[in-house]
């Protein structure tokens, strides 16, 4: 079987709806200063909170998904990116269209080439505060492109060196946190800067090839319910723009001066619905992108 054919494992849906719950609710959390918001361990080296933890689950299973998904398939770059980018750019345009229009967030001061950077979801990269950017939670959209961007060479790498390649992404990752947090003084460094990020989609990749690992993933999709299979399909589905619509939702002022409890209701319901409207106006558009191919994550 070739990652091409590769069934929907309902696990995996279900850790990529666990880590956009981790960083939903660190950020409840920190909005009503709870502990459980708190950062947490070595400021040169991991330091974040449980958010920070449900990002790297998310990185670490975006290398599964994509090395399952395309290692060892015939595929140009050119091709694999523009894949990439008709995928994510139509949930992130439209949730960037929702924040600015519906949820009333105003225009943050920026430049002209930091707005055209901000305009494509990477103006993080180059150290543009989160606050700057028009939709806050797009920097992990930066990031993930970038990512992508490497995974031909990671593929091809770990196809030829597994455990070498895998070594060299952990010591690449540990030294550009150490050195990041000493010499680069910007915002969350440790989050937005690539080299610290290259080990857990490494990681995720290094999992997809290993056979324990793609026969356990096979044996758990013929185990799970057609139901089950299909519920967590859309969940999965529904995790990337619920991840980039609910910071919006949490800072909307309508909602601002609501009581603790009636807030986070509010919150969770109005972060679903809109999540649900992001994919179901996106997904027409990737279609058309893709030339009115079958959309798979």
């Amino acid at each position: 079987m070739t990652a091409a054919d590769a069934k929907r494992v309902p696990a995996l849906d279900a850790l990529r709806l666990l880590g956009v719950g981790l960083v939903v609710g660190a950020h409840l959390f920190q909005r009503y200063g709870h502990p459980f918001g708190d950062p947490f361990g070595p400021k040169w080296l991991y330091w974040g909170t449980i958010g920070g933890i449900g990002v790297t689950l998310l990185i670490v299973l975006s290398g599964l998904l994509i090395e399952r998904r395309y290692g060892g398939v015939p595929i140009g770059y050119g091709r694999f990116m523009r894949r990439r980018a008709a995928h994510l750019y139509p949930v992130y345009l439209i949730a960037l269209a929702l924040t600015l229009t519906v949820f009333g967030r105003g225009l943050p001061k920026a430049t002209w080439y930091v707005r055209v950077l901000d305009l494509f979801g990477v103006a993080s990269l180059v150290g543009v505060r989160w606050k700057a950017l028009m939709l806050p939670m797009s920097w992990f959209l930066g990031v993930i492109l970038a990512l992508y961007a490497l995974w031909p060479l990671l593929s091809r790498a770990l196809a030829r060196w597994p455990t070498a390649t895998l070594l060299a992404a952990l010591a690449m990752s540990v030294a550009a946190r150490v050195l990041a947090f000493r010499y680069l003084p910007y915002e969350r460094v440790l989050d937005w800067f690539l080299p610290c990020r290259v080990f857990e989609f490494t990681l995720g990749m290094w999992l997809a090839r290993s056979p324990r690992i793609a026969a356990w993933l096979d044996r758990s999709a013929e185990g799970t319910s057609p139901r089950v299979t299909a519920a967590l399909a859309h969940a999965g589905a529904v995790s990337f723009p619920l991840y980039l619509i609910h910071g919006s939702v949490r800072d909307w002022a309508l909602i601002d001066a609501l009581p603790p409890t009636a807030f986070v209701a509010v919150f969770l319901v109005v972060s679903w619905a809109a999540a649900e409207v992001i994919l179901a106006a996106a997904l027409p558009v990737e279609r058309w992108l893709r030339g009115g191919r079958p959309v798979r994550a």
